[in-house]
């Protein structure tokens, strides 16, 4: 089989189509960043949430940046652990505010690309902005009480005992129902990062304080 143009050389920035609805949309699984993220920002738009705990709400890098010279990945800086604000503000990024009706600020790290620029040395500069960022909390996959989710969907409060055995048996019009703690979120994915990760910031924190003790004993 003939190899394409493409297929016989380094894929470049320029052979990237733009995804045009990608702006603050939040992916419910991996397959999913596929869609709203572009080529060369897949790998670390997952790792910044994945591995880190941060929120990436828009992305860009395909050929229309290559006029303005830069591509960038946009993260919720509302919602940054204190110290990953205090690394930002260090490096001199500024905030930005996104939004129309409800406005909420992010900070976009931008990395330079021109016509020659390779898919495989934006994914390189991706990975760098992933290594400024520290393991947080994500606080901003939401939890959401069974009052909060019956609210949602107009059920009434007899109707609780109802609605709890469709939840269980992931019935309940797709957001995902943790029995243990009687908590909904968004998707199972998101869940699982949310307790993968402060699972992991607690068992830092415990390994911490354990040094702690040994080193004033």
């Amino acid at each position: 089989m003939e190899q394409t143009e493409i297929e016989q050389r380094e894929k470049l920035i320029s052979d990237v189509e733009p995804i045009d609805d990608s702006a603050a949309k939040l992916p419910m699984n991996e397959e999913q960043i596929k869609e709203i993220v572009e080529e060369p920002l897949q790998d670390a738009v997952l790792d910044l949430i994945k591995e880190k705990g941060i929120r990436t709400v828009s992305t860009s890098a395909n050929k229309n940046d290559i006029e303005n010279g830069y591509g960038y990945i946009a993260v919720d800086y509302e919602n940054l652990s204190q110290n990953n604000k205090r690394k930002l503000d260090k490096q001199g990024y500024k905030t930005v505010e996104y939004g129309q009706k409800d406005r909420y600020k992010v900070v976009e790290l931008k990395f330079q690309i021109n016509k020659n620029t390779t898919v495989e040395e934006i994914k390189k500069e991706a990975q760098k902005i992933v290594n400024k960022f520290e393991l947080q909390e994500p606080n901003w996959i939401k939890e959401y009480s069974v009052e909060d989710v019956m609210e949602i969907f107009s059920y009434k409060p007899e109707e609780r005992e109802n609605f709890l055995k469709e939840a269980k048996e992931e019935k309940s019009s797709g957001y995902y129902f943790n029995q243990e703690t009687q908590k909904f979120y968004d998707s199972k994915w998101l869940h699982d990062i949310k307790m993968k990760l402060n699972k992991k910031i607690k068992e830092i924190t415990n390994t911490e304080i354990n040094e702690n003790l040994v080193h004033t004993s």
